[in-house]
């Protein structure tokens, strides 16, 4: 089957929750924080809203949402002229 790509909505919110905490427990994250879903709560709305220069993606398939990507876009520190671009997360 083939997966769609588009950005998050609202409703995938869950999903996208499910799948941040997972990728949290095989990041190795966990040697030095706790993971907290307020805050991943928060770091999905400020991405998914555009306004931080962020996008978060989610692919989709038969109405499942099976994985995210999240980045942000920002001016390179040495040139503020120079847009680039970070991964946050990746999870499939």
């Amino acid at each position: 089957m083939k997966a769609e790509i588009r950005h998050s909505r609202p409703e995938d919110l869950a999903a996208i929750l499910d799948m941040g905490r997972e990728f949290f427990e095989h990041s190795g994250n966990s040697r030095f924080t706790t993971f907290d879903e307020p805050s991943l709560t928060a770091t999905i709305i400020a991405l998914s809203s555009g306004v931080s220069g962020g996008v978060v993606l989610v692919a989709e398939i038969s109405g499942e949402v099976v994985g995210m990507a999240a980045c942000v876009v920002f001016p390179f520190y040495a040139n503020m002229n120079t847009l680039i671009g970070q991964e946050i997360f990746l999870w499939v």
